[in-house]
């Protein structure tokens, strides 16, 4: 999010995003991250590829882009999500113009971790699962899948994590992601 004009600090909550994108100066001032300079998670994966060995497999992440622009929207860790539902049902076109520059700027990332020497990549959406299953369709499926087809068809295998991911499984299968991550509410035997 830092690069796409947003600052992030973490406290015991989580994630602190300001300025938060609730009114339509700060949304248009969102980007399309670009990384002008290596970020650190290069370094650090090339470090610990370096450490380990090519015998060790190693993990890069990325936010999913409903989840970044909830934090962008909502500043910080909501249940109630609601000013990014306010944003999802009062302009939707908008939210859709800031899920394609965050699924840009996360296949950007995660291809410079896989350049570091990260095997393969999952990608988290920790609020995605507090939709309903034709939110789900419309704000996550979309951008899930654009950056798995991407980064897969360049021979990294994807991993999908979406929490609370029981409603959406047969959802989460049509990602295309060579592995389905599911959390502690979901009985594995639902999964297959």
């Amino acid at each position: 999010l830092e690069a796409m004009g947003q600052k992030v600090d973490f406290s015991e909550q989580g994630p602190v995003v300001t300025p938060a994108a609730r009114n339509e100066a700060v949304i248009s001032q969102i980007r399309r991250g670009v990384f002008d300079e290596t970020p650190p998670v290069h370094s650090s994966i090339a470090e610990i590829r370096r450490r380990v060995g090519r015998d060790v497999p190693i993990l890069g992440f990325a936010g999913a882009p409903f989840t970044l622009a909830a934090y962008m929207v909502e500043g910080v860790a909501s249940k109630s999500l609601r000013y990014i539902k306010e944003l999802m049902y009062g302009n939707p076109a908008r939210l859709e113009k800031m899920l394609e520059m965050v699924t840009e700027t996360a296949i950007d990332y995660l291809r410079i971790q896989i350049e570091a020497g990260a095997d393969a990549v999952q990608i988290f959406d920790t609020w995605a699962g507090e939709l309903s299953v034709g939110d789900y369709r419309r704000f996550a499926l979309p951008y899930q899948r654009s950056i798995i087809e991407t980064i897969q068809n360049e021979g990294t295998p994807a991993i999908l994590y979406v929490k609370g991911s029981s409603p959406v499984l047969n959802e989460m299968k049509e990602s295309g992601a060579a592995v389905i991550s599911v959390d502690w509410r979901t009985n594995l035997r639902d999964v297959s």
